[in-house]
């Protein structure tokens, strides 16, 4: 059965992150299909797979952010296109339009898939995590010709994750994306701390959010909720930091600290800079000698 998919790239996601997810989809999506990626916001051309229509939507509309504006936008190329599919990145943005377009439209929308295939009949199998991340359930949708979902966006695989929550507060978020860089790692951050407009959503590590297994994974003044767990639950040790004593991080962790996020981080600084600075003393003694 020959079937049409439509792949949705919002403004918040930079199309280099955008054409991996779509590479990768390309292998899922049955040989025969006809597929149309649109790229919403500023692009740079990259070369999509053969047999990808790519179609590129710009100006004032997209670069406003404003959510309706943009639903509204998607709206009438989603009719005009006609497609059995609709994909979209979970981004905080594809999450949104694409509920705004379910709602308007009358249809049914997955979130957060994590895989996908389609049967013999071209109906889509959605796979996602359910009940923090403990069951996978596969969903299909009932009514309705068009079958629409938010999927997933493989992360940069990095050994260590320096990640904060609330307790972390601004000053330590300008603190762990200092440790995050000085560890050569990345920074995440709780859903509430994103919410809260501490770090942006592509740091945010959870069952709404990214899932990762780095080898050491720092929590500092991330309470444990089930949601946030079930992102990074998978990961070699676990450093958590955090002044509450009986918060649920710590019945995770492999390392446990119990004191301020920010004066905990301030202080991995500070021995970071020190064994720097010594280091780069031997090295220096070293030439001299020479």
């Amino acid at each position: 059965m020959k079937t049409r998919w439509l792949m949705i790239s919002p403004p918040d996601v930079r199309e280099r992150e955008f054409f991996g997810l779509a590479a990768g989809i390309r292998g899922k999506i049955p040989a025969d299909a006809q597929i149309c990626v649109l790229l919403a916001g500023e692009t740079v051309r990259l070369p999509y797979p053969e047999g990808m229509q790519v179609l590129r939507q710009s100006g004032p509309v997209p670069a406003s952010h404003d959510i309706s504006l943009m639903g509204a936008s998607l709206e009438k190329e989603i009719r005009k296109w006609e497609p059995d599919v609709i994909l979209f990145p979970a981004s905080d943005e594809g999450k949104q339009i694409a509920a705004w377009i379910a709602g308007k439209m009358g249809i049914g929308l997955t979130a957060d898939l994590t895989d996908f295939y389609m049967d013999e009949k071209g109906v889509l199998h959605q796979i996602r995590m359910a009940y923090g991340a403990s069951l996978q359930a596969e969903i299909v949708t009932c009514a309705g010709k068009i079958q629409m979902a938010t999927i997933k966006m493989e992360q940069e695989k990095a050994d260590i994750v320096v990640a904060g929550g609330l307790g972390a507060g601004k000053e330590g978020f300008a603190l762990l994306a200092r440790l995050a860089r000085m560890l050569g790692g990345r920074l995440g951050a709780s859903r509430a701390a994103v919410d809260a407009g501490l770090a942006p959503f592509s740091c945010q590590i959870g069952q709404s959010g990214n899932y990762v297994n780095p080898k050491i994974y720092f929590a500092f003044g991330i309470s444990g909720a089930v949601q946030h767990l079930a992102g990074m639950k998978d990961s070699g040790r676990i450093v958590a930091v955090n002044t509450d004593e009986r918060a649920p991080i710590f019945n995770y962790a492999d390392y446990k600290i119990c004191h301020d996020a920010a004066d905990t981080a301030r202080m991995m600084l500070e021995c970071l800079e020190n064994r720097r600075k010594k280091r780069e003393a031997g090295q220096k003694t070293k030439e001299e000698r020479k």
